[in-house]
């Protein structure tokens, strides 16, 4: 598994379009934490669960989750971003129009799709 630098908001990414068109990005937010290392350990999983009310009530289900996240692979945070268009005409008095159509992106790690996703 290919395990990406952690982006913060602000970073510069490389994505890939729906049309396979390559363009440098800025990161305008993230969805998730970044985590060292390939798998869940134990800590990471609980810490993970419990930044969330969902299991508070429901102690058996998140001992369950839990189990099951340790050891398996760390799930890479999607994010969106903002891009100049690729369309010369989209222009303004300001310059290159921007694009936001790609928020969620995956990382290229983890989508089959032939685009949108970031690396």
């Amino acid at each position: 598994m290919e395990i990406p630098n952690a982006v913060r908001v602000g970073d510069a990414v490389q994505i890939l379009d729906t049309t396979g068109h390559h363009h440098m990005a800025l990161v305008t937010a993230v969805w998730g934490t970044f985590y060292p290392g390939e798998t869940w350990t134990e800590e990471e999983a609980t810490n993970h669960l419990n930044s969330s009310q969902y299991y508070d009530d429901k102690p058996e289900q998140k001992a369950e989750q839990i189990a099951t996240l340790i050891g398996s692979a760390h799930t890479i945070p999607c994010i969106n971003v903002v891009y100049l268009s690729g369309d010369e005409s989209k222009t303004d008095s300001y310059g290159r129009q921007l694009e936001r159509d790609m928020t969620s992106v995956q990382h290229r790690s983890a989508t089959t799709a032939p685009g949108r996703y970031w690396f």
